[in-house]
């Protein structure tokens, strides 16, 4: 009946999968703040330090940002793979 009286003997498992989970989360937060404001700086729309204006930091932010949506769409689906 496992440590924590889970009927599959894993209850350890379910604590890993909300752990990665919001760790997918924040992380993907993150990464998709910062490729949203290096877009913004390479677009010269935030005029702040050595990125702004120039066209790389657009792509690399943008690509930045779809990892960012990837990891928050990733550690989304972890729970509701497992509840359904």
């Amino acid at each position: 009946s496992g440590i924590f009286g889970g009927a599959d003997g894993r209850p350890w498992l379910r604590l890993v999968e909300a752990f990665m989970r919001w760790v997918l989360i924040v992380i993907g937060i993150l990464v998709l703040a910062v490729g949203v404001i290096w877009l913004l700086q390479g677009a010269n729309v935030l005029p702040y330090g050595q990125m702004a204006g120039h066209r790389r930091w657009i792509v690399i932010g943008g690509g930045l940002g779809v990892i960012g949506i990837i990891l928050i769409f990733v550690g989304a689906r972890i729970r509701r793979a497992k509840a359904a």
